[in-house]
């Protein structure tokens, strides 16, 4: 639970924009949102988000939403970044190598983006087969 004494809502705020790319669009079940409670988290959250707005020529696609009723994700959902470290590396790996400057020739290039592709669907397959193992766990942590 967020407490306010040990870590400031601006150091919440610092760390969620320093490792989140809030340019990207995604489906509304996993769009990105910072979640306020009253007016004074909004105006901190709003001048954030402004400033990343400003940094950018794309706009950012991340939302700022009144804190309402929490519902807990399904166990499979829990601890994703945790879970999914080789996606997540790999992921960030081949936007590395799609964003090197046209005409620039990386060694084995084109063998580390399929090696790249490989590790990402690897790391999946545990969460693609979720569905098949959730009815045997009561819980998951």
């Amino acid at each position: 639970e967020y407490d306010p004494a040990r870590v400031s809502y601006t150091e919440v705020l610092g760390a969620f924009w320093g490792m989140h790319d809030g340019r990207v669009r995604k489906p509304a079940q996993y769009a990105s949102a910072v979640f306020v409670e009253g007016d004074a988290q909004l105006a901190e959250a709003r001048t954030f988000l402004e400033a990343r707005e400003s940094e950018s020529l794309k706009p950012v696609a991340t939302r700022l939403r009144r804190a309402e009723t929490f519902h807990r994700a399904e166990w499979y959902h829990q601890r994703y970044k945790h879970k999914n470290r080789l996606r997540m590396a790999a992921v960030g790996a081949s936007v590395a190598l799609g964003a090197l400057p046209a005409g620039l020739h990386v060694p084995l290039q084109e063998e580390a983006r399929v090696a790249l592709l490989v590790a990402t669907i690897a790391s999946m397959l545990p969460q693609l087969l979720s569905s098949v193992f959730e009815p045997f766990f009561d819980s998951f942590e």
